[in-house]
């Protein structure tokens, strides 16, 4: 979830330092984002939308990222999301 404010909400801690560790990418190394996609939390097109954004600007080449559905009530299409390499 992009937005801390509601990261916390859900989890108990902001994402400041997930989104700081992401900074891994910029060794080159391959890197694979799991994100779970929760019904009501964060299947949100904005949400899906700035997280895409939020990884395709990471430094490095090599950068998968896989939501893992945990509901089947999304709200958006999403075959064109999962899997998808940047």
């Amino acid at each position: 979830m992009m937005d801390s404010i509601l990261h916390k909400k859900w989890t108990g801690s902001g994402n400041e330092r997930i989104l700081h560790n992401s900074g891994i990418a910029e060794t080159g190394i391959q890197i694979i984002i799991r994100i779970p996609l929760i019904g009501g939390v964060n299947d949100t097109d904005e949400n899906i939308e700035l997280t895409a954004k939020f990884i395709s600007n990471l430094a490095g080449h090599k950068k998968r990222f896989t939501f893992c559905l945990i509901t089947v009530s999304l709200k958006i299409n999403i075959q064109n999301w999962v899997n998808r390499t940047i």
